[in-house]
């Protein structure tokens, strides 16, 4: 582990292998890393998260009109105590970072002088009385999930869908055994006895994992949700997202976080009660739904989903319904692509592990699961692909 865990960096870099690169050598010194490929991405970024960042590095000429200087003045303008350090490969821009006196890195450089610079901007930034303290990282630190209590709830997860294997087995040898015997009821006994220890293992590492997250308020918890929601777009090479929660009172899906959209388009998936798109055919279906290409499936022929998912460049979408207790969907994890394709087997597993996470932040969010009429669902396995 390096010496800056829980930090946090917001890198913006339009090249992919530098930015790659640098996110490395970062992670790799302990930092937590947002990366975006340009300057209209990393205040998108910014805006779910003002307080969570540490330290913002930026290229310069990225291509749009915000450079990496105007990016650089907007943020700081509502984060004053923001650690900025300038890269480029364009020999005025030391010049002007000069004039603003802002830290200014020249490309190429040397990984070793990268991280002296990032060390450097960090402490000029603690000079100044900013919140880049140590305090400021016990914060950030509980912001994020502890690696050990991610670990248990995976491994709760898998245990649990292992015991209901094995339970669906001892109830099938009990019934050719017979009820009326006594090694019958016996299998019958072991196989509820085997998945109620399971689930309530499960339980516990969901447990662990809410109280880990502190009782902030619901505002941090959708921030955390925004963070978790941006690593399933990352990950899968998605580029918009959503997470809905299940509100069984309503019987709708209501619209907790969203990544890439235009805010003026959204009103319609703010409630989702139909299955006229991926998440609410997963709320209904109680499975994953896949849709490689939006213009061709007949879950968007009716309704105004299909139009206005078109209007913001999105082609494919994949659905993930969350449950909590098994066979009751609490919510969705939505990623959207900008053109045809189905999620690889590994994009999917992916998504099934941040599930998890996003499983427990939502039982965290509303205090309990929604159990309610209506709700409880069979979790079929496997997708559907219409």
């Amino acid at each position: 582990m390096g010496t800056h865990s829980g930090r946090i960096v917001l890198l913006v870099e339009d090249d992919l292998q530098i930015r790659q690169l640098i996110s490395a050598v970062l992670e790799g010194e302990g930092f937590s890393v947002y990366k975006a490929g340009n300057a209209t991405e990393a205040f998108a970024a910014f805006l779910g998260r003002p307080q969570e960042i540490d330290l913002l590095i930026t290229d310069v000429e990225m291509g749009e009109p915000m450079d990496g200087f105007a990016l650089a003045e907007r943020i700081r303008q509502d984060c004053p105590g923001i650690a900025v350090l300038l890269i480029s490969g364009i020999p005025d821009s030391a010049r002007q970072a000069a004039q603003l006196r802002l830290p200014f890195l020249a490309k190429p450089f040397r990984l070793p002088v990268l991280l002296q610079e990032v060390r450097n901007a960090l402490k000029a930034a603690t000079r100044q009385g900013e919140p880049t303290s140590p305090g400021s990282s016990t914060q950030a630190n509980e912001r994020f999930f502890r690696k050990d209590l991610l670990a248990r709830l995976s491994e709760a997860k898998q245990a649990y869908q292992n015991a209901r294997l094995r339970s669906a087995v001892l109830i099938e040898h009990a019934k050719e055994i017979g009820l009326d015997n006594p090694d019958g009821v016996h299998q019958l006994q072991t196989a509820i006895a085997s998945e109620q220890v399971a689930l309530a293992k499960l339980a516990q590492a969901i447990k662990a994992v809410r109280n880990s997250m502190g009782s902030g308020p619901d505002e941090e918890r959708r921030q955390l949700l925004g963070g978790v929601l941006d690593r399933a777009i990352e990950t899968t090479r998605a580029r918009k997202g959503f997470i809905h929660v299940f509100h069984p009172a309503e019987d709708a899906l209501k619209l907790e976080v969203q990544r890439g959209f235009d805010p003026r388009t959204l009103a319609v998936f703010e409630v989702v009660r139909d299955e006229t798109c991926a998440c609410g055919h997963a709320l209904r279906t109680a499975r994953r739904t896949v849709v490689d290409d939006i213009t061709g499936s007949p879950i968007y022929q009716k309704g105004p989903f299909r139009t206005i998912l078109l209007a913001n460049g999105v082609r494919a979408v994949q659905s993930t319904p969350l449950f909590f207790p098994p066979g009751t969907v609490v919510g969705t994890l939505t990623t959207h692509y900008t053109k045809p394709i189905r999620p690889s087997e590994r994009d999917l597993e992916s998504i099934d592990d941040l599930a998890t996470q996003v499983t427990a932040l939502i039982i965290g969010l509303r205090g309990r699961p929604g159990v309610a009429e209506g709700a409880t669902r069979a979790a079929g396995a496997g997708d559907l692909t219409p």
